[in-house]
């Protein structure tokens, strides 16, 4: 017996059919009519169309806006802001509220001649724009013309394959120091074993080596090669360290080198993938810090994703799957999925990537705010790592809310700039960044403070570098479009609190901080030559202040100063550091372009003066002497010296405590006194604060505390990414 025949939607039905309710062909004439004899008419109306297939994630991006919007207005209202029930949502931001990405992401070559893609996040992608815009408006240089621009440079292994390993140990007393080199050079970012743990297992292994496991053997390995890498320079260094840096020489190859290709040889993690635990997730996240060491971002980014993929199958990024571990290796889980994290986002913003781990799938062991910082009887040691986590959460926001829909808004800026306030807010004074500078501080220590205090500073890069190129390119194009967040030089509404702040102004000076922050730190011998992330963050930051030099949109009169810096800290770490000579070329070329116009202009100013003299030689004769006219023209300025000096691209080292002290009293005051910008035609209308008039510094930062002003029926929070140092 034949089933039924299944019943056929149409579009439409005719005008009969449809007022007797009857089913109809959608024929005209339909069959019905057709069988009764009747007039079979159809109406004008347009057919019914299924309506159209919502995306299956739809609403799971809402879920996740939803969740991150309640997470930023509990900031708003954690800093004191009242809530403004008609801001735009950062979902949802009006069409003047938003800033288009000048730096769109590009393709470069590797040394194999392959194309890897960079996405605007990257710094060497708004390297290019900024090179786009120098070219156009001061012709080609070596700067634009750089033969290195299209290559991203990725350094190969000298180790030959056939290299005969002898799986020997080094002696007790070199291990210990690559040991704490290695861990000392990731303090404050990441936390892959438990370092008395870990010490405790190697005088093991020399007490009995025969019973070491090879996968215990090439996580040894991997450490010795990290801090092998990544080893400070030893000051005053003892005739036992000078043999012990001696022994570490290799004869015919990198003995860095030597590590990994033992390591890769006892226990291959990319092999042993499939069948792995924890343990090789560790051994491929060790890979990934010895890749940025060795200037191989690609090949880190790579592993990154296995060591990703295989603790998502171990279910090392949820929190109930902790309840069937002991605590210390609950602690491990938690701090291994939590540096993978850091990690991520690292990557993925110096990359322009996708994240591999979402802002959701972190959620469950990177909390925001900290769950015990102010807990009483929690060290530093304990909360470092928290905090440097919830940095980056914020900055993993910032990639997916910035730059995945490529445009910047002012709305979604000012409520991640709440996120980084109240981040600024938790961290404990023992941790803050003005405190590097002391030479009395163990380094560890020191250095980390910068590397928390750096990330937090990148994250303000990150969320301001759009806005920066785009006013960069408004000013060069000589639009008439207004430079400040309003136009007309009206005062903003009261519900509009992210119009009044001066984001590309807030980047400039985030650079400046994180200049003098790794300038502080190289001073007191705490910086090593090799730290692939302090140099990736001072390059963009150094890349920040030449740009507004080359196009000045926020007044900063230490910039030259700045920048010697920074050069100096680069030839520093390019003596081992390919990828820090790399940068050091880069930021030289775009200085000495800017230097040159500069002398050009001057010349120019000059014989204009001269032309402009000589007809008052002939009108007035000696009166031009007494002329205040042409003498002393901006004597408010020509005076002022920058009140920090720094050295050339030398070592420019203290050579006794007076010039540590002098080096502490410039970090702690390097702003005090700042000149003055141009006046923004918006502050004209501002009330001010206890009856002086509201300066432009001022109404950024406050101290000691935020800033505010008055606005009618309530009080809105300036902008207070930071303090003044």
């Amino acid at each position: 017996m034949n089933p039924p025949a299944k019943r056929q939607r149409v579009l439409r039905a005719c005008d009969e059919c449809k007022r007797k309710k009857k089913q109809c062909s959608g024929s005209q004439p339909c069959t019905t009519c057709l069988s009764k004899s009747r007039v079979c008419s159809f109406s004008t109306a347009p057919p019914l169309t299924p309506g159209p297939q919502r995306d299956p994630t739809e609403y799971h991006q809402k879920a996740r806006r939803n969740i991150e919007d309640s997470e930023l207005r509990q900031a708003s209202r954690r800093n004191g802001a009242r809530e403004y029930t008609d801001i735009p949502s950062p979902k949802d931001p009006p069409p003047d509220d938003e800033t288009p990405i000048e730096n769109p992401g590009r393709l470069l070559q590797d040394g194999g001649g392959r194309m890897l893609y960079l996405g605007d996040s990257a710094t060497l992608s708004f390297l290019q724009s900024v090179r786009r815009l120098v070219a156009s408006h001061l012709g080609r240089s070596s700067f634009t013309t750089d033969s290195n621009r299209h290559k991203i440079l990725e350094v190969a292994t000298s180790v030959s394959p056939s290299y005969q390993h002898n799986y020997s140990l080094p002696d007790l007393e070199t291990a210990q120091y690559l040991i704490n080199s290695a861990f000392e050079s990731i303090t404050g970012l990441f936390e892959i074993f438990n370092k008395s743990t870990f010490v405790s297992k190697v005088l093991e292994t020399y007490r009995e080596p025969l019973d070491a496991d090879p996968q215990w053997l090439c996580h040894l390995n991997l450490i010795f090669a990290i801090g092998l890498l990544l080893r400070r320079d030893v000051v005053l260094p003892s005739p036992s360290e000078i043999e012990l840096l001696q022994r570490l020489e290799g004869k015919c190859m990198k003995r860095a080198e030597v590590f990994y290709a033992t390591a890769k040889h006892l226990k291959d993690p990319v092999i042993a993938i499939e069948e792995g635990g924890i343990e090789v997730v560790q051994s491929l996240f060790l890979m990934v810090i010895y890749f940025l060491a060795s200037a191989k971002r690609n090949s880190a980014w790579m592993h990154l994703g296995m060591a990703v993929n295989l603790a998502f199958a171990l279910g090392v990024h949820k929190e109930e799957t902790l309840s069937v571990f002991n605590s210390s290796e609950q602690r491990a889980r938690r701090n291994l999925w939590q540096s993978l994290y850091i990690m991520d986002c690292f990557l993925a913003a110096s990359l322009g990537r996708p994240n591999s781990i979402s802002s959701i799938s972190a959620s469950d062991l990177c909390p925001f705010p900290p769950p015990s910082a102010s807990s009483p009887g929690a060290t530093v040691q304990e909360n470092s790592l928290v905090f440097t986590v919830n940095a980056s959460k914020i900055i993993g926001n910032i990639l997916s809310r910035v730059y995945h829909k490529r445009k910047a808004s002012r709305s979604i800026a000012y409520f991640l700039s709440l996120r980084l306030s109240e981040w600024k807010k938790e961290l404990p004074e023992e941790l803050h960044w003005r405190r590097i500078s002391d030479p009395n501080e163990p380094q560890d220590l020191t250095l980390k403070r910068l590397h928390i205090n750096l990330i937090y500073f990148h994250g303000i890069l990150l969320l301001t570098r759009p806005f920066l190129l785009h006013q960069i390119a408004i000013k060069l194009e000589g639009s008439t479009t207004d430079l400040s967040p309003t136009t007309q030089g009206q005062v903003p509404k009261a519900n509009r609190p992210e119009q009044m702040f001066c984001f590309h102004g807030a980047c400039v000076r985030s650079a400046m901080h994180t200049i003098t922050a790794v300038y502080a730190a190289y001073n007191t011998s705490t910086l090593p030559r090799r730290d692939p992330f302090v140099v990736y963050w001072l390059f963009s930051a150094a890349l920040i202040i030449l740009a507004n030099t080359f196009c000045p949109v926020h007044a900063e009169p230490d910039s030259e100063a700045a920048i010697q810096k920074a050069l100096a800290v680069m030839s520093f770490c390019g003596t081992k550091d390919p990828q820090a000579r790399r940068y050091q070329t880069i930021l030289e070329d775009f200085h000495e372009v800017l230097t040159a116009e500069a002398k050009k202009k001057s010349k120019e100013q000059e014989t204009q003066s001269r032309e402009g003299q000589s007809i008052f030689n002939v009108l007035f004769g000696d009166e031009l002497a007494q002329s205040s006219c042409f003498n002393n023209v901006g004597n408010g300025n020509t005076d002022q010296t920058p009140r920090s000096q720094a050295g050339g691209a030398g070592d420019g080292k203290p050579n006794d405590a007076q010039n540590s002290a002098r080096i502490g009293q410039e970090f702690s005051n390097t702003y005090n006194g700042l000149c003055s910008a141009e006046y923004p035609a918006w502050l004209e209308g501002l009330p001010t604060v206890s009856g002086e008039a509201l300066d432009f510094d001022g109404a950024w930062w406050a101290g000691d505390q935020d800033n505010f002003i008055s606005t009618g029926d309530g009080e809105v929070p300036l902008y207070g990414l930071m303090e003044p140092i």
